[in-house]
């Protein structure tokens, strides 16, 4: 298997965990605390579908990062996880940093993106470039829904 579909597999991989995670332990927690953190793993897929080199670099820095800070939340409280909470971390330190890595240090990774980027048929490009406006309006709209609320407290 090739480094790209590999970097999707496990893109789909956390995306699972983070959906089986989100239904076992975050039912009772409001969904605005929670619903960026789950929308990591499905932007990854399409960014890496649409190869979008800022998706990319991105969402391997904000998973490596995650990975660390989820790591060392394991290490020093380690006696307060139940069995299956122990299991969905280590798991999700597995997928984020492999997967990160993967996106940001992989030489072979890197070319074949390279590679799959200069073949691109056009309706990817138009996708991912309304991909990218997307972002930057739900962006736009989340700071100015907080300095809304900001203002009224």
């Amino acid at each position: 298997m090739n480094h790209y579909k590999a970097a999707i597999w496990l893109a789909v991989a956390l995306t699972v965990l983070q959906g089986a995670f989100a239904l076992y332990y975050m039912r009772n927690i409001p969904i605005d605390r929670w619903l960026l953190w789950v929308a990591l793993g499905p932007v990854t897929i399409m960014g890496l579908w649409l190869l979008s080199a800022f998706l990319r670099y991105s969402a391997a820095a904000i998973l490596l990062c995650w990975g660390a800070v989820m790591c060392w939340q394991l290490v020093s409280d380690f006696q307060k996880f139940s069995i299956i909470a122990l299991f969905f971390f280590l798991a999700f330190i597995a997928i984020m940093l492999s997967l990160g890595a993967l996106l940001l240090l992989s030489k072979p990774f890197s070319m074949e993106f390279t590679r799959q980027r200069a073949s691109m048929p056009r309706y990817k490009i138009i996708s991912r470039r309304v991909l990218h406006w997307t972002i930057v309006v739900v962006a736009a709209v989340a700071t100015l829904n907080d300095i809304v609320h900001l203002a009224q407290n």
